[in-house]
Protein backbone atom coordinates (compact mmCIF):
# COMPACT_ATOMS: atom_id res chain seq x y z
CA UNK A 1 0.00 0.00 0.00
CA UNK A 2 2.69 2.47 1.00
CA UNK A 3 4.84 1.47 -1.97
CA UNK A 4 1.89 2.12 -4.29
CA UNK A 5 1.44 5.57 -2.74
CA UNK A 6 5.15 6.32 -3.17
CA UNK A 7 5.05 5.16 -6.80
CA UNK A 8 1.98 7.29 -7.54
CA UNK A 9 3.56 10.34 -5.88
CA UNK A 10 6.82 9.72 -7.76
CA UNK A 11 5.00 9.65 -11.10
CA UNK A 12 3.11 12.84 -10.21
CA UNK A 13 6.33 14.65 -9.26
CA UNK A 14 8.09 13.36 -12.40
CA UNK A 15 5.28 14.58 -14.68
CA UNK A 16 5.18 17.94 -12.86
CA UNK A 17 8.95 18.43 -13.23
CA UNK A 18 8.80 17.48 -16.93
CA UNK A 19 5.93 19.91 -17.58
CA UNK A 20 7.76 22.74 -15.78
CA UNK A 21 10.94 21.99 -17.77
CA UNK A 22 8.96 21.95 -21.04
CA UNK A 23 7.36 25.31 -20.20
CA UNK A 24 10.80 26.75 -19.40
CA UNK A 25 12.23 25.51 -22.70
CA UNK A 26 9.28 26.95 -24.65
CA UNK A 27 9.59 30.32 -22.88
CA UNK A 28 13.36 30.32 -23.53
CA UNK A 29 12.79 29.56 -27.23
CA UNK A 30 10.19 32.31 -27.56
CA UNK A 31 12.54 34.78 -25.86
CA UNK A 32 15.32 33.83 -28.27
CA UNK A 33 12.97 34.28 -31.25
CA UNK A 34 11.84 37.71 -29.97
CA UNK A 35 15.30 38.98 -28.98
CA UNK A 36 18.03 37.18 -30.93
Amino acid sequence: MRRNWMTRTGWFVLIWVLSVAALGLVAYGIRLMIMP
